[in-house]
């Protein structure tokens, strides 16, 4: 079996598929590691799956709007704050997250969860997957984007893949005792924010776009992050420092949904014609969670034992 791309969805498959043997084909020279959006899972079934311990929180959240110009923190929701926060994110209204901000109780993977994914796993780095014009007699799951793939095997659909791409900034709250769980969103189309998190004492800052980084960097470290601290989260101290900088950009951070028939009889089409099992988000092209990912590969698996399919 092989497995392409070691990125979460991927890494996950190869834990759970490890009795398959699956070498893992990444593009890059080590693992990518790309994943700095806040991620927190409803269930505890990945840390069953490959037995990693995840710590079990509780999260609050709220949402941060902007009235005359201020800054105003809101545990309410309502219907403009969801419309809003829907066509920021995404480009058309659909029903977001933003529309419960009831506590829940979430469970946090470790800070080197995709080091600890990877352990033990065959992952070929730098190289470059390439699909035959004959069927592989092995199974394949690819994590590849749906249009990246479409365009691979030559076909045309009849769809527009629209997405919008996001840059997170993320790091360590330092110089004061915090372990916090908390969400704030930001619905206002005037900040390019859609949401900030504390998770234990890393701090998670979510934009729409990629140019988010002022010419005075040393203003955006210090200045920028502690005043969405202090409007935001109501902490505000002057030991307050902020350490472990991580600034990246994800192309697909938000993604359309998209006709789901077709995209259905696509992902079928590369089973039957190539043996190919599409796995994640950005593979069958729908907005889903990790804990998600984690059913579809047993789903796989027995797709693969039963060489039939069933589309989802």
């Amino acid at each position: 079996m092989k497995i392409i791309g070691a990125g979460l969805a991927g890494l996950l498959a190869g834990n759970i598929l490890r009795k398959m043997q699956p070498v893992i084909i990444e593009k890059a020279n080590s693992l990518p590691n790309n994943h700095t959006a806040l991620l927190r899972h409803r269930e505890n079934k990945i840390a069953e799956a490959t037995a990693i311990h995840f710590q079990k929180v509780k999260v609050q959240k709220a949402i941060c709007e902007t009235v005359d110009g201020k800054q105003r923190i809101t545990t309410t929701p309502n219907i403009i704050h969801m419309n809003n926060y829907s066509m920021k994110v995404t480009g058309g209204y659909h029903n977001r997250s933003i529309g419960n901000l009831d506590p829940v109780e979430r469970y946090i993977a470790p800070p080197d969860f995709i080091k600890l994914l990877s352990h033990g796993l065959d992952i070929r780095y730098g190289q470059d997957f390439k699909i035959t014009k004959t069927k592989s007699k092995c199974p394949i799951i690819s994590t590849m984007p749906m249009p990246v793939i479409a365009n691979m095997v030559g076909v045309k659909l009849n769809f527009d893949f629209e997405y919008r791409e996001i840059t997170v900034l993320s790091c360590d709250i330092a110089g004061v005792d915090i372990d916090l769980y908390q969400t704030v969103y930001f619905p206002s189309p005037t900040t390019k924010i859609y949401r900030a998190s504390i998770t234990g004492n890393r701090f998670i800052i979510e934009h729409i776009g990629s140019n988010i980084i002022p010419e005075n960097v040393q203003w955006f470290k210090d200045d920028y992050l502690k005043d969405i601290l202090q409007y935001a989260f109501g902490i505000s101290s002057n030991k307050i420092y902020f350490d472990n900088f991580s600034l990246k950009n994800n192309k697909y951070g938000k993604i359309k949904n998209v006709n789901s028939q077709e995209r259905k009889d696509f992902i079928k089409y590369l089973t039957d014609k190539h043996n190919i099992y599409s796995l994640g988000r950005y593979a069958t092209w729908r907005n889903i969670l990790l804990d998600d990912v984690h059913n579809d590969v047993f789903v796989i698996k027995k797709l693969i034992e039963s060489n039939g399919y069933i589309t989802r």
